[in-house]
């Protein structure tokens, strides 16, 4: 039997052949792990820009609110509404007041105590920019946006009956004497509200813009009659 012997040289190479294919091996472990990571990388950012434009989509309207966010003004029917003071809001759409069929408040009510859109206390009452309503306070965004711009304006006018089919305006008197008491001999009253075409818009979001339509509309309004205020002997 011949025997062949390994050449020191035979040796060397054969380790050297083994080392490199043991690296080869490594590296083809080590791109395949990072493709799997580019791989769920990838998948991952996909998956955040399809949640992040969902969110986008899911938005809610920018809104004025009088009564710190617990009801929403976010169209032309809601700026055209009014708050009592026992928290009743009634918006156009549900107003079924006239001159024979007023709105009925307490005797004591004020003018104070009857809330629209329109601040008193505003140096321009009775009137105000829709824009000036984040100096009250009045601007909210669920979806956390900053106030960014707003357009239009919004007016009212009280009135009181001084005959059949007369009413003169106390606006100004309303004004400057807001927590006067209506007067039961000065039924009815009518608060008129009227609203300029305008929009509510945030920087960010959708949707980001809330728009309002020009429209007016009046509310008939009296105090109950009390011992303070009979009319019976005047004229």
């Amino acid at each position: 039997m011949i025997k062949i012997k390994r050449s020191n040289l035979d040796y060397k190479l054969s380790n050297f052949c083994f080392k490199l294919l043991r690296r080869l091996s490594l590296s083809t472990i080590i791109l395949t792990n990072c493709f799997i990571l580019l791989l769920t990388t990838s998948i991952n950012n996909a998956n955040a820009l399809v949640i992040t434009t969902k969110n986008t989509i899911q938005g809610s309207l920018p809104y004025f609110s009088i009564d710190s966010g617990k009801n929403k003004m976010q169209d032309t029917e809601s700026l055209l509404s009014i708050k009592l003071s026992n928290g009743k809001v009634i918006k156009r759409i549900d107003d079924t007041s006239s001159e024979l069929n007023p709105i009925e408040l307490p005797y004591f009510e004020t003018f104070q105590g009857i809330k629209t859109i329109v601040p008193l206390g505003n140096p321009n009452y009775p009137k105000i920019d829709l824009a000036e309503l984040k100096n009250y306070k009045f601007f909210f965004d669920d979806d956390g946006d900053k106030y960014a711009d707003a357009e239009g304006k919004v007016e009212v006018k009280w009135e009181r009956k001084v005959s059949d089919n007369n009413y003169t305006d106390i606006t100004e008197m309303v004004k400057k004497q807001p927590n006067q008491h209506l007067n039961y001999c000065h039924r009815p009253y009518r608060l008129t509200i009227t609203l300029t075409k305008g929009y509510l818009k945030t920087n960010s979001g959708l949707p980001n813009q809330t728009n309002f339509e020009n429209a007016s509309h009046s509310f008939y309004i009296t105090p109950k009659e009390g011992i303070d205020n009979k009319c019976d002997s005047q004229p």
